[in-house]
């Protein structure tokens, strides 16, 4: 459509004199292609293209038309404060009568307006992803908000979930930064004061166990020496053969149960360390591929 720069050109050739305005020749041409420009680009709603060609072409010579369609442009790409500047600019200017449309079209689209911004997340790791106001989309990626404030909420599978405030202003890029932390897989507190009691308790049973058997293999010695006495030496044979094997019993069950009683007095005594106030160290286990790992935790 060519009716925009027709009626411009007409105002700076017929309406006021080329020499008055001191334009060349050679400006009004670029002047005439960069409103053509301007307007195709209007038409394709390319605004933003549009807005920054008719500003050139407004640097050549300013002119209401020209500065009508900016504003449309303007209040079409959400930058409502510029038009709106505009609008009560022209406004205050003696108008044409042929042009009131035009600014009743303008009021319009200045009234509709929502001013908008837009919001970049900078994330690590990369593949995160970003939640604003139910709006997902991946890290790295601009979106077009209202103006307004809002809290970004950042997520990845293994990490711990990060929030961040950001205000969308008027026209402007913003940029949020966010490193999330890795989840630490919850641990469990070892039960130390409870697994010593019982293994002190198990290690007292088994020496008692093997304490017991002692004194049985003890108590045979009288019928052995009774059954030499008699010369039954199979007899004999058989009781010392019982009695050694009571004896290796004894060793095995006193052993097992020293140990059994020895653990269980370090774990108790450790057991009392971790009912300690919870900013002092404590013992966790934590579950592994084959075992249960257990550290000390500050």
């Amino acid at each position: 459509m060519r009716y925009l720069s027709a009626i411009i050109l007409w105002a700076v050739l017929i309406g006021v004199p080329q020499l008055a305005l001191g334009q060349t020749e050679e400006e009004l041409q670029r002047f005439e292609a960069k409103v053509s420009q301007g307007q195709t680009l209007f038409d394709a709603e390319e605004f933003d293209e549009a807005i920054e060609v008719l500003t050139e072409a407004e640097a050549i010579f300013e002119h209401p038309t020209l500065s009508i369609r900016i504003a449309m442009a303007t209040a079409q790409v959400g930058q409502c404060g510029p038009a709106e500047r505009r609008l009560r600019s022209l406004r205050r200017s003696d108008l044409p009568a042929e042009l009131e449309t035009r600014m009743a079209e303008l009021d319009t689209l200045v009234r509709r307006c929502v001013s908008t911004g837009t919001v970049t997340a900078d994330c690590s790791p990369s593949l995160a992803q970003v939640d604003v106001a139910n709006r997902f989309f991946d890290c790295g990626e601009q979106i077009e908000l209202e103006v307004g404030s809002y809290q970004a909420t950042i997520t990845q599978e293994g990490f711990e979930p990060s929030t961040v405030d950001f205000t969308i202003i008027e026209g402007e890029d913003q940029f949020v930064s966010v490193e999330l932390q890795p989840r630490e897989e919850p641990g469990m507190d070892f039960p130390f004061r409870e697994v010593g009691l019982g293994s002190m308790g198990g290690g007292a049973a088994m020496i008692g166990l093997g304490l017991l058997i002692d004194s049985s293999a003890s108590g045979r010695k009288d019928d052995i020496e009774a059954a030499a006495a008699s010369g039954d030496a199979q007899t004999v044979s058989e009781l010392e053969s019982v009695a050694q094997t009571r004896r290796r019993q004894t060793i095995g069950f006193v052993g097992v149960g020293a140990v059994a009683l020895s653990a269980g007095i370090a774990m108790y005594i450790v057991g009392e360390h971790t009912d300690e106030p919870e900013d002092s160290g404590r013992f966790v286990v934590l579950p592994g591929p084959t075992r249960l790992d257990v550290r000390f935790q500050w």
